[in-house]
């Protein structure tokens, strides 16, 4: 715990609040009392959200100062915070009474508190609250929290009275900062979203305001003290301790994270800006509140990966295109700079995206200091490292990566508070596949050499962070063995299997959002799959069959496979059977990206279509293209392309709305950035559905071809519906 150095009395809390916002309540009432107190005793209402969201706020700035109840003697120890919630007993048969001396009460009130718990569903919540539960969680499970329950009855028959008879009205709280103390009284209107929204009328007593206000404090100190230790029986209360099998349930449904980095009243106003984006908490907000929620993932993301029980600062988001992945990194670079997990953060981005990044980082993390790049022959890395900026931001280019591991090798010291993000961290290879034969083969082109793929190569950055949708290579063991080693907590080994990788995403040492959950949420749109039959030619076979003749020795069993199922990308015989198919599309190909297997390709493609479709709209974009050509295509002034490569990933060109796959192979990392480039939504279409035109060729006794298991997954993935 840091040093306590608060005084209520400094802060000149006024004697009244007159039915002020509870927002603003929160800024000016809540955090700084609780900023200022060592200790708070609560009664609240019933056992709800409302309750327990009102109940915490401000303990984000508590949980920081020292506990003076603490105590070795488990008969003297104290909590900081002791809270009392009314238990919501339902109304019973006229003859199955239940008294306040009756056993059966703990049953009863551990039923009611279990089933609240069960109906207390976040995922429609902006983080705000989430946080503030997972806050509550955390302080129950270190002891700063403690609760109990109380119940009314009838004196003198002892009768219990269910909540729709007697109500637990009681609601008042008394801070100590251990020479000072205030007691505040007051009402809010506890409705299903939240008391932030409505307006609370609050009555003060300070100890050093008078000797009215120390003797209001002391008849309620003793009131709740009576209360905590159930004997206010004569008043027709009576308080038992929270239920083992409740407080559980509580930490299991919210897994406890300290509480001491969040910024209560950002938070607060951020969640303002959203709900006013969106016209308020109306009846209908539901409707135009799915447009925020369906992006709850990225919330869930940054708790994964900075929960110390989690990733605690380690790993992978392997996040569908366009599902958020570059926002919800800044988000976890402004927690973990706020909360002083680190001071500095190093992102490592493909050089086309550079300039996004840093258009991002000022539009979503507004508190960085500076941006400072890695650029060759200057030294501007060297200051970043060694001075002490906190909320500076390199930003390194995958080509320099190699140079960039090397330092930190060489000066381990100076990246203890540094996070490191790597985003397309799929473009990390190994040496023996850049530049090689099976990196053209297997579509994982544009490879980054990292001179030695140690497990522990990036383990001086104290955070690690790789952002991409696909980050595994289906046949690069030692790459991907790499990648584990460096970004998923805990692991250790020197090869990862498939089949391992998939157990990491399952017990969800991964966190994964893919390409299903996305059109669900309606972040990507539905999409049809038109897959196209063709028959290579003679010529095609005697390809495959010299192909198979030129396979290296020393190449992996599968890289024969691949080498054969090349020939066939390139195959001339898809042209007739496009072209058929494209003089029945009324559309032509407005926005439409067409991918095929090599320049020769994509000129007899060209003419194809000037001559016998009259398409001249349109432009070719292989390797060294100008990419003012992808400028001219965004704003509309080109219908479509014909591209050799993927289009550089995180280039956000919403509008296209059909993929062609001339080429394409088995392996997903290229089909997922590919036809992620249709799948974008569009706010101003909001009935937008993409076409994925492929091709493939059923080959007798091979149904496990490349061409077949991709059209399997696709007409799979294409039967997916919005959700909302």
């Amino acid at each position: 715990m840091s040093k306590f150095d608060g005084s209520l009395a400094s802060h000149g809390f006024s004697h009244h609040y007159d039915y002020v916002l509870g927002e603003e309540m929160l800024e000016t009432f809540y955090v700084p009392m609780l900023k200022n107190s060592l200790t708070y005793d609560r009664v609240a209402g019933y056992f709800s959200s409302t309750v327990l969201s009102h109940a915490s706020a401000g303990f984000a700035e508590f949980c920081k100062s020292p506990n003076p109840r603490e105590s070795d003697d488990p008969r003297k120890h104290q909590p900081k915070f002791r809270l009392i919630v009314g238990a919501r007993l339902n109304p019973r048969d006229e003859q199955v009474v239940l008294h306040a001396n009756d056993p059966t009460l703990l049953e009863e009130v551990e039923e009611s508190l279990i089933n609240s718990i069960e109906n207390l569903d976040l995922d429609d919540e902006i983080d705000f609250n989430r946080n503030r539960f997972q806050g509550l969680s955390w302080m129950l499970k270190n002891g700063l929290l403690e609760m109990k329950v109380g119940a009314r009855y009838i004196p003198g028959s002892n009768q219990l009275l269910p909540h729709d008879e007697a109500e637990f009205h009681a609601k008042y709280g008394i801070v100590s900062d251990g020479e000072n103390e205030m007691y505040f009284q007051g009402s809010v209107n506890e409705t299903k979203r939240g008391w932030l929204d409505n307006f609370e009328d609050v009555n003060v007593s300070r100890s050093w305001a008078g000797e009215e206000s120390r003797l209001n404090i002391e008849t309620y100190k003793k009131k709740f003290d009576d209360l905590w230790n159930d004997r206010r029986h004569a008043k027709g209360v009576v308080v038992v301790d929270f239920p083992e099998a409740a407080r559980q349930k509580i930490l299991d449904k919210f897994k406890p994270r300290d509480p001491s980095g969040i910024n209560e009243v950002s938070d607060a106003k951020k969640r303002r800006q959203m709900l006013e984006s969106i016209g308020g908490m109306h009846e209908g907000w539901n409707e135009r509140y799915t447009d925020i929620d369906k992006w709850a993932h990225q919330g869930k993301a940054k708790e994964w990966f900075l929960d110390e029980d989690s990733a605690n600062g380690i790993g992978i988001l392997e996040m569908a295109t366009g599902s958020g992945k570059t926002r919800t990194a800044l988000s976890i670079v402004e927690e973990a700079v706020n909360s002083d997990r680190v001071e500095k953060t190093v992102i490592c981005v493909p050089k086309s995206l550079e300039e996004q990044w840093y258009m991002e980082i000022c539009e979503h993390y507004s508190e960085h200091s500076s941006v400072r790049w890695w650029k060759s022959g200057l030294d501007e890395h060297v200051p970043f490292f060694r001075l002490d900026r906190r909320g500076a931001v390199l930003i390194v280019s995958h080509y320099f990566i190699p140079d960039l591991f090397e330092y930190v090798n060489d000066n381990a010291s100076r990246c203890g508070n540094v996070l490191l993000i790597v985003d397309e961290m799929h473009r990390l290879g190994s040496k023996k596949y850049v530049n090689s034969k099976i990196i053209e083969v297997t579509g994982e082109e544009e490879m980054i050499e990292i001179r030695s793929l140690d497990t522990k190569r990036c383990h001086p950055f104290k955070m690690r962070l790789g952002l991409s949708a696909t980050p595994w290579s289906e046949y690069d063991t030692e790459r991907n063995a790499f990648l584990a080693g460096n970004f998923v907590n805990g692991w250790e080994g020197e090869v990862i299997t498939s089949e391992q990788i998939e157990v990491l995403r399952k017990e969800e040492k991964i966190f994964t959002f893919g390409l299903k959950e996305a059109i669900e949420k309606g972040i990507l749109c539905e999409f049809d799959y038109v897959p196209l039959p063709y028959t290579p030619s003679e010529e095609d076979f005697e390809k495959r069959k010299k192909a198979f003749k030129k396979i290296p020795p020393n190449a992996p069993e599968w890289f024969g496979r691949m080498l054969a199922a090349q020939v066939f990308k390139g195959s001339r015989e898809k042209l007739p059977v496009f072209s058929s198919w494209l003089h029945g599309q009324k559309s032509g190909l407005s926005r439409c990206i067409i991918f095929v297997e090599d320049t020769s390709f994509g000129r007899e493609l060209n003419e194809l279509l000037y001559n016998e479709h009259n398409l001249d709209r349109f432009k070719e974009f292989f390797q060294g293209e100008d990419m003012g050509t992808l400028d001219s295509f965004a704003e509309g002034r080109l219908d479509f392309l014909i591209a050799c490569d993927r289009i550089s990933e995180g280039i956000d060109i919403k509008t296209v709305d059909t993929i062609v796959l001339f080429s394409c192979d088995q392996v997903r990392l290229q089909t997922i950035q590919r036809i992620g480039r249709a799948l974008r939504t569009l706010s101003t279409k909001q009935d937008k559905r993409a076409t994925v035109v492929d091709f493939y060729f059923e080959e007798e006794g091979k149904e496990d071809s490349s061409d077949m298991l991709r059209k399997a997954w696709l007409e799979e993935l294409s039967n997916t519906r919005r959700k909302r």
